[in-house]
């Protein structure tokens, strides 16, 4: 005891020493390059020069400004708006020109493209045509969007998540094993935890561990064909996987994996008591109104279907041919007509189909404010987020499984899927509330992509822009000014010069800048609640959060005033006192 007593006196000093700035020594303020040993150069040299300009932390509070976002509202934008009608008819003109060059090698398919801003869609155009004979498709159009259905599958499963009936961190091992054959029982001689740590979230951030494709499924094994019929895919893909250790412990790195996501939906179909296929077409694509989705091809599917085609050559001349693929379709009901998909177990990864028109709406519904019919917006947040950050720090795997390219300081949500005969590919900018689709009836995944990421390239910009110029001013409370003034030296309140054109107040939060805005739905009879933002430019993004840059403060009248309370995860501050400027 009288030794914590003594350790704690020393600690006091010590406190009081660096309070008043005397005591023990302070290292000097240096410049990110102001290191001076010769041994260490000698060793280094010019490859730690240029390492160290590359590198934007003078410390780990002070590391590059945090990208300053406008605080939009998410109004309704005109197309005929001049930069955004240019950059649409940018757009166009990418997309057209693409296809002429297609069409000028003896390549005659067509695409259907469709961009969504929140709840307007601010294009929709067909291109080509459907078949060398054929006419262009329409938004209800069906397309094969192959691995896209990844999405689809990480969106289900973060409505079962919500729900309670599974969660993130179970095993595959839940729902396959011994009591529930077959027994997935991969080999990880990482870990005593053996099979059991490859999970759902693992799988979902195509961060697992287990190899990419399943012997029965996407690409079948010669070897493994006679065990793939009869209805004997799933035992003979566990058996496979059960003879192989995993390729690199879970959450170490990531690789994409085709079975990885195939297993995220079977596990849920178990865990609904329902095949993946009907549970996802009955439950989850209709509830959210995606009435021309799903994974078993109809009669009236199959007829409303765009014709898949294979690109062949290049012949002599420099030109390609093309034949009719039907790989997308498996067996056939002799007496209904309806189809399978041709990869089987492994429709979770690649087996959905789509139109245009569901695609709109699945936009829609991400950019939505309130609940959706299938989940929170909470969870939907959630879905959209980074799962596994890749090396580079600018791209990652989403928890969603989408492909996530960080650029001019916002996260782009991508996802590409083909198979003979088809490609598609989504782009979606959550802050922005801008999405784009792409869907061609052609077996180049490159087609799609470079679409997409030029015209995103083209159109986040000019959606910022039309954002930035259709901005209105807030409202403020009519009271607003009882509540300007000082409180305490830990918040003030102040009209900023162009207050009376925004509508927005300015002013101080423990000594950084802020601005508020009146927030009406958090606000009360008896309370004013304004919700304040870092005015701070320079700001690291871990300063801004652990220095109490993002929050609500509550004014409200008491016997001897105005009074404000902040009260959120940083610090807490009950009824501080309005003084005087």
């Amino acid at each position: 005891r009288e030794i914590a007593v003594v350790a704690l006196c020393v600690l006091a000093l010590c406190f009081l020493a660096a309070a008043s700035g005397e005591g023990f020594p302070r290292p000097k303020q240096r410049s990110k390059f102001d290191i001076d040993n010769e041994e260490f150069f000698a060793r280094i040299g010019e490859k730690w020069m240029d390492y160290a300009k590359r590198w934007p932390w003078s410390s780990w509070d002070n590391g590059p400004a945090c990208p300053q976002r406008n605080q939009f509202q998410f109004n309704t934008l005109d197309p005929e708006t001049p930069v955004l009608k240019l950059a649409l008819e940018l757009v166009d003109d990418v997309i057209e020109n693409y296809f002429a060059e297609l069409e000028a090698v003896r390549i005659y398919t067509g695409a259907y493209v469709s961009i969504v801003y929140n709840d307007q869609v601010l294009f929709s155009k067909a291109y080509g045509t459907t078949s060398p004979e054929g006419g262009p498709a329409t938004e209800e159009t069906v397309y094969n969007i192959g691995s896209v259905t990844k999405i689809f599958t990480s969106l289900a499963l973060m409505a079962a998540v919500e729900e309670g009936t599974v969660n993130l961190d179970d095993s595959v091992t839940r729902f396959y094993n011994d009591a529930a054959p077959p027994a997935f029982s991969m080999i990880n001689p990482y870990s005593s935890r053996g099979a059991d740590a490859v999970t759902l979230h693992s799988l979902a951030a195509q961060s697992g561990g287990v190899p990419r494709e399943a012997p029965c499924g996407i690409y079948p094994l010669v070897s493994y064909n006679e065990g793939c019929a009869n209805g004997t895919e799933e035992a003979t893909n566990l058996e496979y996987l059960n003879s192989f250790p995993l390729i690199y412990p879970p959450f170490t790195r990531s690789t994409y994996s085709n079975l990885g996501l195939s297993l995220v939906g079977r596990c849920l179909g178990r865990a609904w008591g329902v095949e993946y296929e009907e549970y996802m077409q009955d439950s989850i694509l209709a509830a959210i109104g995606m009435t021309s989705s799903g994974f078993v091809y109809t009669p009236d599917v199959l007829a409303n279907m765009a014709q898949g085609w294979e690109i062949l050559g290049p012949n002599a001349n420099g030109t390609y041919y093309q034949v009719p693929s039907k790989y997308a379709v498996g067996e056939c009901n002799a007496s209904t007509g309806n189809c399978s998909s041709a990869v089987g177990w492994c429709a979770p990864s690649a087996a959905m189909y789509t139109s245009t028109k569901d695609l709109q709406t699945f936009f829609k519904m991400l950019f939505a404010e309130q609940d959706t019919a299938i989940m929170s917006r909470s969870a939907l947040n959630e879905f959209m987020m980074p799962g596994a950050l890749l090396p580079d720090a600018i791209s990652a795997y989403g928890l969603g499984t989408w492909e996530m390219a960080y650029a001019s300081c916002y996260w782009t949500l991508t996802k590409g899927g083909l198979v003979d005969g088809f490609s598609a590919e989504l782009a979606v900018v959550p802050q922005t509330k801008l999405g784009m689709s792409v869907l061609v009836n052609i077996n180049s995944g490159y087609a799609t992509a470079l679409l997409s990421a030029t015209s995103m390239l083209i159109l986040q910009p000019a959606i910022v822009d039309a954002l930035t110029t259709s901005q209105t001013a807030y409202p403020l409370p009519s009271n607003y000014s009882m509540w300007l003034g000082n409180y305490g030296g830990a918040v003030r309140l102040v009209e900023g010069d162009n207050t009376a054109e925004t509508g927005v107040l300015t002013g101080e939060v423990f000594g950084y800048p802020q601005y508020f805005i009146w927030d009406e739905e958090m606000s009360t009879s008896s309370q004013t609640a304004f919700r304040y933002s870092s005015a701070d430019a320079e700001l690291s993004c871990l300063t801004q959060t652990e220095t109490d840059q993002f929050g609500i403060a509550y004014f409200s009248e008491q016997e001897h005033g105005p009074v404000v309370s902040i009260i959120n995860e940083n610090m807490s501050l009950y009824n501080i006192k309005q003084s005087p400027f």
